[in-house]
């Protein structure tokens, strides 16, 4: 995994390798996400399972 380190002044743009401490960062990162996405699509599926509609779930910000 690499990143870019762009100097504003210059333009110039460096691509360094991330370090292991960065790249675990990433990967806790990720794998918080994908763990927040299926809690919402759990619980999108049992507030469906109780009758609320789509329109409902968009006023509860879990639509889409």
């Amino acid at each position: 995994m690499n990143k870019q380190i762009h100097n504003v002044e210059t333009g110039e743009v460096t691509v360094v390798a991330l370090t292991d401490d960065e790249i675990a960062l990433v990967q806790q990162l990720q794998a918080d996400l994908e763990l927040k996405t299926q809690a919402k699509e759990a619980t999108k599926a049992k507030l469906i399972a109780l009758g609320l509609t789509a329109d409902d779930l968009e006023v509860l910000g879990l639509g889409g």
